[in-house]
């Protein structure tokens, strides 16, 4: 069949003849976050995070409220893109433990944590 043309985009699974399956993966996966996206992600986890506080005890508000801090994009306007990475890294880890011990109210808050998480490992 002369003529024919194929365009791959995303992932594609070809199943040809008896018994023969494969996958091929073209690439097409999702593309990276914008900054922008990560920003606006990081501004409703500090939201989320801001109203999990009044459900914790006094030791889990003091660990949240300085994740928080580390959290604000304004924090550090002068580190390197690696110090940066490593203060997001620091303060989304902390609020993560903190949402697993926050009981009911946590799960959402953890479920947005760990999009954040990995929107900024880029996984």
């Amino acid at each position: 069949m002369s003529g024919e043309q194929n365009f791959y985009l995303g992932n594609v699974t070809n199943v040809n003849g008896t018994g023969n399956i494969g996958s091929i993966n073209f690439g097409g996966g999702a593309l990276p976050p914008t900054p922008e996206q990560i920003a606006q992600q990081l501004a409703q986890l500090r939201a989320a995070l801001a109203g999990l506080r009044g459900h914790l005890p006094a030791d889990q508000a003091q660990r949240l409220d300085q994740a928080l801090l580390e959290l604000d994009p304004a924090a550090a306007p002068q580190e390197t893109e690696a110090q940066r990475g490593a203060r997001l890294g620091r303060a989304l880890e902390t609020a993560r433990r903190v949402a697993e011990t926050a009981g009911a109210v946590g799960p959402g808050v953890l479920a947005l944590v760990e999009r954040v998480m990995g929107m900024v490992s880029g996984h």
